[in-house]
Formats: C-alpha cells, sequence, structure tokens
C-alpha cells in the first residue's frame, strides 16, 4: 500500500460525484489506483440500475473489478474474494494493466 494512496472512506466523495454508471465508477477508482495508488487494502461495490461491480485491490497500485452477473449473490467478510480473472474478458472484468505480471512476479501465479 502507499501513504498517499486513496483509502475507502474517501472514495464516497470522491468516485460518487463524477461516476454515471456502476462500471464508470470501478473504472475511475481504478485508475486513481494506478496513479496514485491505494493507501489500504479494500472492496468496494459499485452499483447502477443495470449491474454490479465489484473492486478488490491487490497492492499499492494494483486492482481488479468483476461484474456480478445478475443470477448471483456476494459476501465478502474483510478478505480478498476474487481469485479469477480473464483478461480477455472486458465485459466482465477490468484490471489494472500490470496485474498479471506483478502476480507472476511475486510468485501468485
Amino acid at each position: 500500500m502507499t501513504k498517499t494512496g486513496i483509502t475507502e472512506d474517501a472514495i464516497e466523495s470522491v468516485i460518487l460525484p463524477v461516476a454515471q454508471s456502476a462500471r464508470q465508477g470501478a473504472k475511475l477508482l481504478g485508475d486513481i489506483i494506478e496513479q496514485k495508488g491505494a493507501g489500504e487494502g479494500f472492496g468496494v461495490a459499485f452499483i447502477d440500475s443495470k449491474e454490479i461491480w465489484y473492486l478488490e485491490t491487490g497492492s499499492g497500485h494494483q486492482w481488479l473489478a468483476v461484474r456480478l452477473p445478475a443470477d448471483s449473490y456476494f459476501v465478502s467478510a474483510n478478505q480478498g474474494r476474487l481469485r479469477h480473472y480473464d483478461p480477455n474478458d472486458n465485459a466482465n472484468y477490468m484490471a489494472s494493466p500490470t496485474l498479471v505480471s506483478f502476480c507472476e512476479k511475486a510468485g501468485i501465479i
């Protein structure tokens, strides 16, 4: 994590005034994490009338977001839950561009 990165308590005031959709909210937060970093580990859901996107931080500048299917539900209790990522499925996944190489270097995958 980074000392100057965005923290969970700032997301509402930074993202909600400008995001027009759940997808855009997740993308905007992801862009901030890439540029400024995340000050803590967190997961956050962005919800609109059409879809839900759930984003988790992976480290200071890494993030992954997934579109949750309409016929499902999601529960999280202060732990990272995302375990699958398909970089070719842009309809259902968004991530920092260096996520895969970061995980490879760290020995995660």
